[in-house]
């Protein structure tokens, strides 16, 4: 049987064979480390998976300059330029939107959308409202729809959701 380990990129890093030291090493780090996984299950990067073992912060958008950049096309017109954030400390996750014109959506919930005459530029995206996150939450943007994953080592606890859900 081969494996293979995923680096932060959602890359494959290293294959391996279910035999030997170094198979053991590879296990035992995957064990022990607590990390968030985000695939996207509907929209055209369908399937794609991007792992976040380190405290960051994931904006999803249009812009060049987001860590999951959405095209521009006919499924993401409505998504904004800087859509919503993703604040990552493994296994915690939890999600603003940025003050989108039409809204972020945790598991068909809308959580935060600016209104609809007020400009992009008039919006303070650090009053968005954060919303815990849990392995299996979805959030959509346009028609794009992404899946949440915690990975936390045996006997660890996930966060639990307090105030908003």
């Amino acid at each position: 049987m081969v494996s293979f380990l995923q680096g932060t990129s959602g890359q494959a890093m290293a294959p391996f064979s279910g035999q030997g030291i170094l198979s053991m090493v590879y296990r035992l780090v995957e064990v022990h480390m607590e990390k968030i996984t985000i695939t996207v299950t509907r929209g055209t990067l369908k399937g794609q998976t991007f792992v976040f073992e380190q405290p960051s912060r994931c904006v999803i958008g249009r812009s060049c300059d987001c860590t999951i950049q959405l095209p521009r096309e006919p499924g993401t017109l409505d998504v904004s330029r800087h859509h919503c954030l993703l604040e990552i400390d493994p296994p915690a996750v939890q999600v603003r939107d940025l003050g989108s014109l039409n809204g972020t959506f945790v598991n068909g919930n809308k959580i935060g959308q600016r209104p609809y005459l007020l400009p992009p530029e008039a919006v303070d995206p650090s009053e968005g409202e954060p919303h815990l996150l849990r392995a299996g939450d979805e959030i959509r943007v346009g028609d794009v729809v992404l899946r949440i994953g915690v990975h936390a080592p045996s006997g660890a606890r996930q966060p639990s959701r307090v105030g908003h859900s």
